[in-house]
């Protein structure tokens, strides 16, 4: 059974706090820089650093470790696949895409996404999702794998 905390009424995980600006959840061990806001469902992975006046959006998902210097390092995309769930990227220090229980590579979601969702909608939503993330992600000068 997994450890919990109760504020104010509501069961959080243990090692968890909601962040006062937006309400997202944060790991106690994650590093919040100053005047950032970190939208309501949004979770920020233990270990995870967020620059200051970062804005990380409604129900973004940021891995263990990841690092957010600014805004530029993070992008949400909304309602996409079979669940019309949020995609989170992030650039930094390398691309990673997390979406439901998936955290992981560009090349490791396509072989996911080949075998879980072969030639239907959702294949399509997501290969263009991922032509625009591997354009911005050239533009942001980071290698795309």
């Amino acid at each position: 059974m997994v450890a919990t905390t109760t504020i104010d009424e509501e069961v959080l995980p243990s090692g968890f706090h909601r962040h006062p600006k937006g309400g997202g959840l944060v790991a106690d061990t994650a590093e919040i820089g100053t005047d950032v806001f970190i939208g309501a469902g949004s979770t920020i992975g233990a270990g995870s650093k967020i620059g200051a006046w970062s804005k990380i959006g409604a129900r973004a998902e940021i891995g263990e470790g990841r690092t957010i210097r600014t805004s530029r390092d993070c992008l949400v995309i909304d309602s996409m696949g079979s669940r019309n769930a949020p995609i989170t990227i992030t650039f930094y220090p390398q691309i990673e895409i997390a979406t439901g229980c998936f955290i992981g590579s560009i090349e490791k979601f396509r072989i996911n996404l080949a075998r879980d969702h072969p030639d239907d909608v959702h294949t399509v939503e997501y290969n263009a999702a991922l032509a625009f993330i591997e354009a911005l992600a050239v533009t942001r000068g980071k290698e795309v794998e």
